[in-house]
């Protein structure tokens, strides 16, 4: 893997762990978590912003890696402070994922009930 956004691939790749266990952890809890809650808890691992590019690619690929796992798409469960919801980011990867976005409200309901079932378990 490339260095990305002035990270090693090795932070990177770490961030990317921490990443997951914390929306994991989540997921196990039944809770959210939202976007400035995550970059805090990841500044031990990267500095990113809550609404950074950098935050919503690193999203994506802890997604994109559950999904191939079978696990749903875990960013479902991180939400945006102001609106308890997931940012356009979300929406963007479901239909590239080939969910059915036209009611945006069902879509993240679902996607957040299966990623909990399956974390939970």
């Amino acid at each position: 893997m490339k260095p990305r956004y002035g990270y090693s691939a090795k932070e990177w790749e770490a961030a990317r762990k921490v990443g997951t266990r914390l929306i994991g952890a989540a997921a196990r809890d039944e809770k959210t978590i939202t976007y400035s809650d995550l970059v805090a808890r990841l500044e031990t691992t990267i500095a990113l912003k809550a609404e950074s590019r950098a935050l919503a690619d690193l999203l994506d690929e802890i997604s994109k890696e559950q999904e191939a796992r079978g696990r749903g798409m875990l960013s479902a469960v991180v939400v945006r402070k102001d609106t308890q919801r997931p940012g356009l980011g979300f929406f963007k990867l479901a239909q590239e994922l080939g969910r059915d976005t036209s009611d945006s409200e069902k879509c993240w309901v679902e996607e957040f009930n299966r990623v909990i079932a399956i974390w939970k378990s």
